[in-house]
């Protein structure tokens, strides 16, 4: 029997004597006799005396049994009367927290800034995807860091892009990379990442292993088949900014620097309508602007272009002014015209002809100026487009001449389109058919020759002078719906006259 047991069967051998003794005292009966009497007392002692240590025994007891049973049990002091043993339970400790991990390299997705997801291309567009970091790692992310993709569709998109500067633990960082839209139709995702100098990639998520994605879709713009140009369906090829700064595409409503949205159900100031319309608000400074500036668009003869302008629905201190201005390839910036617009309830519709740029690649340029509230500067550009409106082109006459000084080859081709126009276009042909550009006949021009295709039959000429002690071959063909054969002096001033065009064209 080890030590443990021993103690426990003496505890309760003291405890059945107790009990005994508590029974036998209950048992004594009540008598007159000195030494009864003395018995009596004695027994009264001895029962007071046992109750105490029985209860001191049962308190011990209680503690023997919680300790644990590897630990041995110290040395049990004499039990007295005035001994009150008290029992000690152990207190609960606090929950020790899980530590949460920083890492060194660490990123925390705020937004995308431009180019949400699934925004629309049409294929071969150019555009910047930028998302906006918080650094939430316990490293600097300095230019040694960069953007890297990691899979998926890369869009064109470089593999690696350096980030603007230093970006401390806690500080907001705006990063960007430059994609092209597929050329096939359908939906693309690319992933990307941030890499530290050592060349390990890292994140978003609790892991800093998450990657971060730009998503398009690429389709074909909706523009209907008689629309050379549809404005509205490609208003995020165009840059738009305000007075200092470039503008998202699309952008965000209530922005105080300006924005710019497709809508595809606009809300025109007198009616509701279900066709393309870009809404462009200036910004919020006074006299506040905005500017879409599109991509090189080679105008043909007979264009022109086409919008319907108002304010918003429910914009009551809308007072803005329109401009069409366009830039030609050194740089130079015109007015083609502006329209002044407020809130009347009925918007402006507009034609401009672009017979003055046929045959040249321009950027055009929507502009809008506020000179109201700016909160209530909505404007809208409804259908805005470019479109052939000749009802017919006909080639009446072709003028070329060959040798020369240099062995020139130029050619100059003159079209009446329908009944109110006439123009002209000037070629080189020395090396291949290379287009020089454009002109518009002045009316006398178109009248002239509205006169000879009604008088004249058709016929080809060739006539032969010296120029500059060299032949000079030049070549006449004339497309007339008359009878009346032509004369050497009809042939002449038709001659004259091609050459007075083609020198406008290529001076």
């Amino acid at each position: 029997m080890n030590e443990r047991k021993k103690q426990l069967f003496l505890l309760l051998f003291v405890l059945v004597l107790v009990t005994i003794g508590c029974i036998t005292s209950t048992q004594v009966p009540p008598t007159e006799d000195s030494n009864a009497a003395y018995t009596a007392a004695a027994q009264t002692l001895f029962v007071r005396y046992t109750q105490s240590a029985g209860e001191t025994a049962v308190a011990q007891l209680t503690q023997i049994a919680m300790r644990p049973t590897d630990t041995p049990a110290a040395p049990t002091a004499t039990a007295t009367a005035s001994a009150t043993p008290t029992l000690f339970l152990p207190t609960p400790l606090p929950p020790t927290p899980t530590p949460v991990p920083r890492y060194c390299d660490w990123a925390e997705f705020i937004g995308d800034v431009s180019v949400v997801d699934n925004t629309a291309f049409p294929p071969g567009a150019n555009f910047t995807k930028t998302w906006r970091f918080r650094n939430i790692g316990s490293c600097n992310w300095t230019q040694a860091y960069s953007l890297v993709f990691v899979g998926g569709d890369k869009m064109g998109g470089s593999s690696a892009v350096a980030l603007p500067g230093v970006v401390r633990p806690g500080e907001i960082v705006d990063v960007s990379v430059d994609l092209t839209a597929p050329e096939d139709q359908g939906l693309y995702r690319g992933n990307w990442m941030l890499r530290n100098p050592s060349g390990d990639s890292f994140g978003i998520g609790p892991d800093a292993q998450g990657s971060f994605w730009v998503q398009v879709q690429v389709e074909q713009p909706p523009s209907p088949d008689q629309y050379s140009y549809d404005f509205a369906a490609n208003y995020c090829l165009a840059e738009w900014r305000n007075e200092s700064i470039r503008l998202n595409c699309p952008g965000t409503i209530h922005n105080p620097d300006g924005f710019v949205l497709l809508l595809e159900q606009p809300h025109l100031e007198s009616r509701h309508e279900d066709e393309l319309a870009i809404w462009t608000r200036p910004s919020s400074a006074p006299n506040g602007w905005i500017i879409g500036e599109y991509p090189p668009y080679k105008v043909k003869a007979g264009e022109h272009f086409i919008a319907e302008i108002g304010c918003q629905l429910a914009s009551p201190q809308c007072e803005l002014v329109f401009y069409l201005d366009y830039r030609m390839s050194d740089g130079t910036v015109s007015n083609l015209d502006s329209w002044k617009e407020d809130y009347d309830n009925r918007s402006q519709l507009v034609g401009l002809e672009l017979s003055r740029l046929s045959g040249r690649s321009v950027n055009f340029i929507l502009s809008v100026q506020n000179k109201g509230k700016s909160s209530d500067a909505n404007a809208i550009w409804f259908v805005p487009h470019i479109q052939s409106l000749s009802l017919k082109s006909e080639l009446v006459i072709t003028w070329g001449q060959v040798g020369g000084p240099g062995d020139a080859c130029d050619e100059l081709r003159v079209y009446l389109v329908g009944d109110e126009e006439g123009e002209a276009q000037a070629v080189s042909c020395k090396d291949g058919v290379d287009e020089i550009g454009w002109v518009d006949l002045t009316d006398v021009e178109r009248g002239q020759v509205q006169e000879w295709v009604r008088e004249l039959a058709p016929f080809d000429a060739e006539t032969y002078r010296p120029s500059q002690g060299e032949p000079l071959i030049t070549y006449l063909n004339f497309n007339g719906s008359g009878d009346a054969d032509a004369s050497s002096s009809d042939i002449k001033t038709i001659q004259k006259l091609a050459e007075r065009l083609f020198a406008k064209i290529s001076k």
